[in-house]
């Protein structure tokens, strides 16, 4: 597949089907190396072949150059046999070109190219023919005149002619009455997808670093990726990517390089690794390789820089990369050396100057590391994660103390976070695990390792990380102290950290569900909060975990002896309680009830501040899944206590988010709703990209259960596409049930089916649950009652019910279309109680609807709807407000009271247009046709409906008065991207300018 050359193929196939239709034609294709002429001339002449054309193609040398009409030959081997059949005077001309006659002259020019002409006409009246040359720059001059004598004198023939040049480091082709049609670089968008079809696995710094420096160039964007691993560390942000040895883009432009003189060389080494600093700079470092501007003329010249806005800048990225590549390890150092002395005493170019310095440094270098740091916590103030995470970075590797690497690796590692790169923040922390020699050191490097694995989706690898560690927090010592005595000698002891000495299970659980029986005050609830629940580990990620098997394999390198701290004794209650808090979170999150019990009591054991919190994340937890019929509802104190509790810290912003879901399990909406927002701005903001993916599956959940269906749609349309590129695996997936609900409220089986796959392949709860709930309100807006029933049925019944409980009103309904009301009873049972302990206008209403649709009367069924109806007008989803008012209408109508079912079906009818919910907007109107009200047409779709997502939110952001730059930054897409997006809002809303947006009121 081509990428991003729609329209050049559209100019080629009409250049061969006139020719087919005996129009004739020539192109000629210009560009730089490696932009995809050759891939364009292999198309055309495949392309040419499939419709029966005869092809003759052919290609300059650069080593026949001189030899006269080599390339000619060469193009015309294949038919030679013809040459017999043409003109005797032209036939002669070109044989002694060719060398076939035996009296040593050179053939006549002008008669070889009228040979030429005749000879393609011969042939084209067979059928249509197609000439192809790559690399006519490289022809030999004798063979350049005679084709391009005949090109210009083709007419009527069915003949196309193809040739292509590169353009620069390369001899001219100048081709006169030739059109020509020059091949740019790929869009963002194109070169985003080559690359992703070339290199799949590329980690994402790796991925933008690549896109970066190939510019749009096809074949740099297959050939970078072969040099830049899974292992490749942050590089200075005014490095390079790196071209494999064997590149021909390589080849080509250190040719070009090598042709010019010492100085100027030096002065293009300079200038590569200063990476667009002014002229002064440059030409100041320049001056320790005897060089000055006067050697900038040569490489002017060869078009290889030029002096743009006061600064040297390269043709192309890859000229710069082939330049600082092709030079000896000793002339770079040497170059950014100079360069750091030429910045010295300028405070505004201190980041640069740290940057040149680590750069020529060879070995541990305290001082730069300093500077490093120094530059990290700027940039730290300017909001760029990702500079800091690079900086403190190469700053640990100059740093020759094992202490201060573990600080600055670990610095790093939360800096990567931030900057949405998990995987990248593991291996940092991992290093810093290795380096940790002290208590506080290991438990914060350990908890930022766990979170990039449990964002990632490894859940129960973090698990097993931060209980590995725990035995050695409590006695006070680091766990690394030598390779037998590290995290591996300890993992024996894990599970006594976690579980507690056997025949003390029982005991730790009474302390956790009654303070009397056991450590007090540490939590309070129901006993049966901390038993186990056992449940099917199918799946991927529900494997049972095992915190004593492989948390060694974890910690990222093998530890170094004589690590000991002897002053360090006695318990660390203030580091083991967060690892034990942390721990249970990704219990949590792997669906592992059983294990966050396990966490619980041994935190209630420990004794640490933290137990209660860990004590009501797992009640809330066992009541999200184990609130059945005949059960307490569990959770309902807990996540008050957990509000409580979070709200005293969530300065932090992934300590808000945790705020957030508090708020939503506690039936909150608007709250939770209101802190998302804000904190998705301080994300954005901030450039917390990392930290944006998880506000943003929070608030899609939170706009989803409010009925903002536009607004949940753009929030997890982006987030998918942030969690794609951070890595965040748990995120995507949870994201993409929101997707899937939305698809089903729409009616759209196919994305539904596609959203939930990859969920229900895990088989995690909430994830799974909320993938089969998705599928089940699909099957209820298409009619498929049964199949309906069924799928909510198993879930509500399953051993995991983690996410069911929004759905229980759909499983009531399905229940009652089938006339079985024994079947939505316990459903019902369920949500009463959960409404009851979550008091909301919202959750009571949909509570009234599902008593109405179970009530025996059909009078208390219509004073229920009634009562339901009013609630909702306090707040909540419009799409479950305008499923009230249906099944009202059918209620009523049911009942022969045609003209009173006609207002509330009409409201419902309004609703589901205006979300799109076709499948449902399609049953109110049969039930208003059913009840003597004639429906036309579907509504026409509103003004923001026209709009895809991403569009939506740029409109909105352009009428709040946001440059493109602005919106850019918002929205972490370009200003080029954000101006395209508006130039495809105005026709679509039938505007034309941002004061038009305004107007419009988006």
């Amino acid at each position: 597949m081509l990428h991003g050359r729609s329209g050049e193929l559209r100019t080629l196939d009409r250049l061969l089907a006139d020719a087919r239709q005996g129009r004739s034609g020539a192109l000629l294709l210009r560009g730089e190396a490696g932009i995809g002429k050759s891939v364009l001339l292999d198309h055309a002449a495949r392309a040419a072949r499939e419709a029966g054309m005869r092809v003759l193609r052919g290609t300059g040398v650069e080593a026949e150059g001189e030899l006269p009409y080599a390339g000619l030959h060469l193009m015309l081997s294949g038919v030679l046999d013809r040459v017999a059949g043409l003109p005797a005077a032209q036939a002669e001309a070109l044989r002694s070109a060719f060398g076939m006659t035996s009296d040593g002259t050179g053939g006549d020019r002008f008669l070889v190219g009228l040979a030429v002409l005749t000879l393609l006409d011969g042939l084209a009246e067979e059928g249509p023919l197609l000439c192809v040359v790559d690399d006519a720059h490289w022809l030999d001059r004798e063979s350049a005149d005679a084709l391009l004598f005949a090109v210009r004198r083709l007419g009527a023939e069915p003949i196309a002619v193809l040739l292509a040049v590169r353009e620069d480091d390369a001899p001219a082709f100048p081709a006169p009455g030739v059109p020509e049609l020059r091949l740019g670089g790929l869009d963002a968008e194109s070169a985003g997808a080559l690359l992703d079809e070339s290199a799949a696995g590329l980690p994402r710094h790796a991925r933008e670093l690549v896109l970066k420096e190939a510019a749009g160039n096809p074949l740099a964007l297959r050939e970078l990726p072969t040099v830049q691993g899974e292992a490749e560390r942050y590089a200075s942000p005014y490095g390079m990517a790196a071209l494999p040895p064997h590149s021909r883009l390589l080849r080509a432009f250190t040719t070009a390089v090598a042709a010019l003189p010492d100085r100027t060389r030096s002065l293009l080494l300079v200038a590569a690794a200063a990476g667009g600093a002014d002229l002064a700079t440059v030409l100041g470092a320049a001056e320790r390789f005897d060089a000055s501007l006067d050697d900038l003329e040569a490489a002017e010249r060869a078009r290889l820089l030029g002096l743009v806005d006061g600064r040297l800048a390269f043709r192309h990225p890859l000229v710069r990369t082939a330049v600082y590549q092709d030079a000896p390890a000793s002339r770079r150092i040497a170059a950014h050396r100079a360069l750091a002395d030429a910045l010295a005493g300028r405070p505004d170019q201190a980041d640069q100057r740290a940057w040149h310095l680590a750069a020529a440094a060879t070995g541990p270098d305290p001082e730069t590391a300093r500077l490093l740091e120094e530059s990290a916590e700027r940039a730290r103030a300017r909001g760029s994660s990702r500079a800091v995470a690079a900086a403190y970075e190469r700053a640990a590797e100059l740093t020759p103390d094992a202490a201060g690497r573990c600080r600055r690796l670990t610095a790093a590692a939360r800096a990567a976070a931030d900057a949405g790169r998990p995987s990248h923040a593991e291996e940092l922390a991992g290093r810093a695990v290795a380096l940790a020699d002290g208590p506080d050191a290991l438990a914060g490097a350990v908890r930022i390792k766990a979170e990039a694995l449990d964002e990632q989706g490894r859940s129960r690898d973090a698990y097993a990380l931060l209980t590995g560690v725990v035995p050695d927090l409590v006695r006070g010592v680091p766990s690394l102290v030598g390779p037998a005595s590290g995290v591996a000698g300890h993992a024996s002891g894990v599970a006594e950290a976690v579980a507690g000495p056997a025949g003390e299970a029982s005991s730790a659980a009474k302390a956790v569900a009654d303070p009397a029986s056991g450590r007090a005050g540490q939590a309070s609830g129901p006993a049966g909060a901390v038993a186990g629940t056992n449940r099917d580990a199918s799946g991927p990620d529900r494997d049972a975990v095992e915190p004593a098997g492989h948390a060694s394999d974890l910690v990222g390198a093998t530890p170094a002896p004589d690590r000991v701290a002897p002053d360090s004794a006695g318990p660390a209650p203030d580091l083991v309680g967060p690892l034990l808090f942390q721990a249970a979170q990704a219990a949590w999150h792997a669906g592992d009830q059983e294990a966050l019990d396990r966490t619980a009591v041994r935190a209630a054991e420990l004794g640490v501040p933290e137990a209660g919190r860990i004590a009501a994340l797992a009640r809330l937890a066992a009541g999200q899944h184990r609130c059945g019929p005949g059960d307490p509802d569990a959770g309902a104190d807990a996540v008050r206590q957990l509000i409580g509790a979070d709200g005293e810290s969530a300065a932090d912003l992934r300590e808000a988010v945790r705020l957030g879901w508090w708020h939503l399990f506690a039936g909150d909406l608007p709250a939770a709703r209101d802190l998302a927002v804000g904190l998705e701005r301080r994300c954005r903001e901030s450039g917390a990209i990392g930290t944006l993916a998880l506000v943003q599956m929070l608030l899609a959940r939170v706009r989803l259960l409010l009925g903002l269906h536009r607004e949940a749609l753009a929030t997890a349309t982006e987030g998918m596409r942030v969690a794609e590129d951070t890595g965040h695996a748990r995120v995507r997936v949870h994201l993409a049930t929101v997707l899937a609900q939305l698809a089903a409220v729409r009616g759209d089986e196919e994305a539904v089916r596609e959203l939930t796959a990859e969920a229900l392949a895990r088989g995690v709860a909430p994830g799974t649950v909320h993938a089969a709930c998705a599928l089940a309100l699909l099957d209820l807006g298409l009619g498929r009652t049964e199949a309906a029933f069924d799928r909510l049925s198993a879930v509500a019944g399953g051993p995991d019910r983690q996410g069911v409980i929004g759905s229980l009103p759909d499983l009531v309904e399905a229940a009652a279309r089938l006339d079985r009301p024994e079947g939505g009873q316990s459903a019902l049972d369920w949500y009463e109680r959960h409404a009851a302990a979550y008091p909301r206008p919202w959750t009571e209403a949909v509570a009234e609807r599902c008593r109405a649709l179970l009530a025996p009367d059909p009078a208390a069924a219509g004073s229920r709807f009634v009562r339901a109806l009013e609630l909702h007008r306090e707040g909540g989803s419009g799409f479950e407000r305008a499923r009230t008012e249906l099944l009202y209408g059918e209620h009523l109508r049911r009942r022969r009271q045609t003209s009173e079912a006609r207002p509330p079906l009409r409201a419902a009818l309004d609703t589901f247009d205006r979300l799109g919910a076709v499948v449902w907007a399609e049953r109110a109107r049969a039930e208003l046709r059913a009840s003597g009200e004639s429906q036309g047409a579907p509504a026409a779709p509103g003004l923001l409906d026209r709009l895809t997502p991403q569009e939506a939110q740029v409109a909105r952001l352009a009428a709040e008065g946001l440059s493109n730059r602005d919106i850019g930054a918002r929205l972490f897409i370009s200003p080029r991207t954000a101006g395209y997006h508006l130039s495809n809002v105005y026709p679509k809303l039938g505007i034309s300018s941002r004061r038009d947006l305004v107007r419009l009121g988006l």
